[in-house]
């Protein structure tokens, strides 16, 4: 075999060499979170303050093997959502990786729904005028793009799904907030989170598991009193 001469050997390995490293990169990218693999995920504590219980129900054949997550909260206050009002009993409906796909406000007529041909289409009630004269509307907005967390969950989605062992990253939306569609993302590695630009640490329990998610300063954001590890299936 004729020897290759140096300038081609190097027109070769150039190409190689960024195949290799491009390889790599996608290797290191974060992938999706993953909800816990058990057939029924249930924990309480504290979300931003105030008492929280969530129960995360199996895969349903009638919502596509999807899960129902029944909430009890206390909601953002229409002054954080632009005027928007939730229920504080919502019906979620999730995919594998904790996402969003539909919201059942219940009594209330703020929801969400899948979009046509994707993304979301949002009703957010709203109270116009007052007194005698108020009336509630539903304010429709459509949300592009794909499935995601609400920001205002986040904190608590990430309670659910977070592991030190995974680095993950999700786009987050403000469902029912003035400014839905603007570009958002919630991504951890080992106890570092990131949540809409705004950073926080994980505090893990004797066992590895989720227990508090704190800011910068110390303050706690979410707490849970029942780890999804320590939840009865």
């Amino acid at each position: 075999m004729l020897p290759i001469p140096a300038h081609l050997r190097m027109l070769i390995l150039f190409p190689l060499l960024a195949i290799s490293a491009t390889s790599a990169s996608a290797a290191a990218e974060p992938a999706l979170p993953t909800l816990p693999d058990r057939p029924r995920i249930e924990l309480h504590g504290t979300l931003d303050g105030q008492p929280f219980w969530a129960r995360i129900l199996p895969p349903d054949a009638q919502f596509g093997n999807h899960r129902v997550m029944q909430l009890v909260y206390t909601p953002p206050t229409p002054e954080a959502l632009g005027g928007a009002h939730l229920v504080d009993c919502p019906f979620i409906l999730l995919d594998e990786h904790a996402r969003i796909l539909a919201w059942n406000g219940r009594d209330g007529l703020s929801s969400v729904v899948p979009g046509a041909p994707a993304g979301y289409q949002v009703s957010r009630e709203i109270v116009e005028g007052e007194g005698e004269t108020a009336k509630i509307i539903a304010q429709g907005v459509k949300i592009p793009g794909a499935h995601a967390w609400d920001v205002h969950l986040a904190p608590l989605l990430t309670a659910i799904s977070w592991s030190a062992a995974v680095p993950a990253s999700v786009r987050v939306v403000d469902f029912f907030g003035p400014a839905s569609a603007a570009p958002l993302s919630c991504s951890w590695q080992g106890d570092q989170v990131d949540i809409a630009g705004k950073h926080f640490i994980v505090v893990p329990d004797k066992a590895g598991a989720f227990q508090r998610l704190v800011d910068e300063t110390g303050s706690t954001r979410v707490e849970v009193v029942e780890t999804p590890a320590a939840a009865t299936p």
